[in-house]
């Protein structure tokens, strides 16, 4: 299950990668393409489904994983699968030669029970972690 959900992080996030969300349409949320979020998700096991974003903020590009249970599991399960997504971003970050205590992480849960993980990168960090991985998947 962790290796589904590593290969998931990965993939979303080169999908994200090609659709980063303007300022100005990140404070527009109906201007969001559903069909583009829909892209944007993926369901592992038909358990748990995560969605990543990559919204361009004052400070950087913010990458956001957000994850809601499909099926009746107790939370400290979706804690745990979103503890792996944040290592996956640690791993990518680490394989960049960027060093994760230097990037601003956020961790939080709504009301309705979707847990996000949000990273903040300056562009050229984003920019050196997306290259390192576009290298990594070719090589």
């Amino acid at each position: 299950m962790f290796g589904e959900i590593r290969t998931a992080i990965l993939d979303l996030q080169q999908v994200a990668s090609r659709n980063i969300f303007p300022l100005e349409q990140s404070q527009n949320v109906t201007g969001i393409d559903q069909d583009q979020m829909q892209r944007q998700s993926r369901r592992v096991r038909e358990t748990i489904r995560y969605v990543y974003t990559i919204e361009e903020s004052e400070n950087g590009l913010v990458h956001t994983i957000s994850s809601q249970l499909l099926r009746p599991k107790p939370e400290k399960y979706q804690v745990q699968c979103m503890l792996i997504a944040m290592l996956t971003l640690n791993q990518c970050l680490e394989e960049s030669g960027i060093d994760p205590k230097s990037v601003e992480f956020n961790i939080d849960r709504s009301a309705t029970g979707t847990h996000y993980v949000a990273m903040l990168l300056p562009r050229e960090k984003h920019d050196r972690m997306m290259v390192s991985r576009n290298v990594a998947e070719i090589g």
